[in-house]
């Protein structure tokens, strides 16, 4: 019950513009083990590499790393990005994307203050999650 909430929350944060290079990989670190765990591995590959997109220093910890559905995936997703990179040189640093927050927390802080005052409406967020 709680992934589908938190997919529509780092959907929401992805497409209401996150600056922070770290915090849109985070997001897409998760978006991807969510993809994972509900077996759409075409979408935690998608996840992966906006991952890597948005943070060139981008990298699993090795606990995440061995994980048995996510793990496979993203050192495919890795080794991809390491020819990529001999191929082409190192990636350009990522640039701050324009948006209303400016960090994940500031997204996170908004969306828990929705819920306090009665504004989430969980119906509508599981329709707005891509595929569902």
């Amino acid at each position: 019950g709680q992934y589908e909430r938190a997919e529509v929350m780092f959907k929401r944060a992805l497409a209401e513009g996150l600056r922070d290079p770290y915090d849109v990989a985070a997001a897409n670190k998760h978006l991807a083990f969510i993809a994972c765990a509900y077996s759409r591995p075409a979408e935690c590959e998608s996840a992966f590499r906006a991952a890597f997109a948005a943070d060139p220093n981008f990298r699993l910890t090795d606990a995440e790393v061995g994980h048995p559905l996510w793990g496979p995936v993203y050192k495919k997703v890795a080794t991809e990005q390491t020819k990529l990179e001999k191929k082409s040189g190192p990636p350009a640093a990522a640039l701050p994307m324009p948006g209303k927050f400016s960090s994940w927390r500031e997204h996170q802080r908004a969306e828990s203050d929705r819920v306090h005052e009665g504004r989430f409406n969980p119906a509508r967020a599981r329709s707005t999650v891509a595929g569902r």
